[in-house]
């Protein structure tokens, strides 16, 4: 099955379970969902504590439960499935455990990857065109990724980003995971377009996440 089928089956909305008004979209790599954080962020004090999010997959609307796994400063989260959420199948309903749907997607296609970047050396900055995707999780935006060494920042540009984009996938048009959206800049357009934001994945987390992935290398 192609890789394209494999990145709409990843594709999930999501939602903290106590504070479901909060919506964005996340992508499932191995058994990890990538999003952003402000999700997390912005609840109301006294929810932090709770750190369950309903996630539900776009193509089909299957639902489960996962839990914060790690959220950063860089408007970056990982959710990872619920301990408690094991064993919930539900024949009556589409709710099924966290882990069912990491089982699901690997019966089907190989686990994504995010992608490290390497700079070819000389080089600090790099842009390639590549594409996120709409609130709705199908529709496709094409743009193109600025991007500079040793900086987690993605910018790109587009005639806006509605809310419900943040936690999108930011892919390359070779299919290469490199970050999330984030936010839209409130400075001035260019052309016409928005400056938006994204968090690379490499340089978003702690050590210790890097050494539970699965990386590939993209050369830029």
């Amino acid at each position: 099955m192609c890789q394209c089928q494999a990145i709409l089956d990843a594709l999930f909305h999501i939602s903290p379970a106590e504070y479901p008004g909060i919506t964005g979209l996340g992508i499932l790599c191995g058994k990890y969902i990538f999003t952003c954080a402000h999700s997390y962020n912005y609840l109301p004090v006294g929810l932090h504590d709770v750190c369950l999010f309903d996630v539900k997959r776009v193509y089909d609307g299957a639902e489960a439960t996962f839990a914060m796994y790690v959220a950063t400063t860089m408007d970056a989260m990982i959710l990872a499935p619920d301990g408690m959420n094991a064993g919930l199948a539900d024949d009556d309903g589409p709710t099924s455990s966290a882990m069912d749907m990491y089982y699901q997607f690997r019966d089907k296609h190989t686990p994504l990857r995010p992608a490290a970047i390497s700079f070819r050396p000389g080089y600090n900055s790099a842009a390639v065109d590549g594409f996120f995707f709409a609130p709705d999780g199908r529709a496709m935006h094409r743009t193109q990724f600025h991007l500079d060494n040793n900086s987690p920042v993605i910018r790109f540009y587009y005639d806006d980003m509605p809310n419900g984009c943040s936690g999108g996938p930011l892919f390359t048009d070779d299919l290469k995971l490199i970050g999330i959206a984030t936010s839209q800049s409130n400075g001035p357009v260019k052309n016409g377009h928005k400056e938006c934001i994204g968090k690379r994945i490499d340089l978003c987390f702690p050590v210790y996440v890097h050494q539970e992935l699965d990386w590939e290398v993209l050369s830029l």
